[in-house]
């Protein structure tokens, strides 16, 4: 006969939280660090060259009257694209918190954190988005 050990849901359960925590704070450090470099050096950083190259293209778009149809289908496509993410963050930040309601009610605490983490970067990759579209 051999012995087999059923594996639960909750047989992870201090894995999960150590992972979570490790995660989520890896992430905000790296948030943070981002933040640093972009104050410190913003040409190193995707959003600091992105903001340069906007500016200079908009010197060059205000001064010939020929691309000025060319600015007003980039703005078109940007508030487009900024409408179909939030659309799809708001849905999925929704799910995550029902989710994360659900298995709280059922008692699996990590899970439900891990969906509020899942939500709360889901949201904040919106709103950086938001930032690289309109600064």
């Amino acid at each position: 006969m051999t012995n087999t050990t059923n594996i639960t849901f909750d047989s992870y359960t201090n894995v999960d939280w150590v992972l979570v925590i490790t995660s989520s704070v890896l992430l905000f450090l790296y948030q943070l660090f981002y933040i640093y470099e972009l104050i410190r050096l913003p040409l190193s950083t995707s959003l600091g060259s992105n903001q340069h190259i906007r500016k200079k293209w908009i010197k060059k778009v205000a001064a010939e009257e020929r691309l000025s149809i060319i600015a007003i289908q980039t703005i078109r496509n940007t508030v487009l694209t900024c409408t179909l993410l939030a659309s799809a963050s708001a849905a999925i930040v929704t799910f995550s918190v029902a989710s994360s309601l659900d298995f709280y009610e059922d008692g699996h605490y990590v899970r439900s954190v891990q969906y509020l983490v899942l939500a709360a970067l889901i949201g904040s990759s919106f709103l950086n988005m938001v930032c690289v579209i309109f600064i």
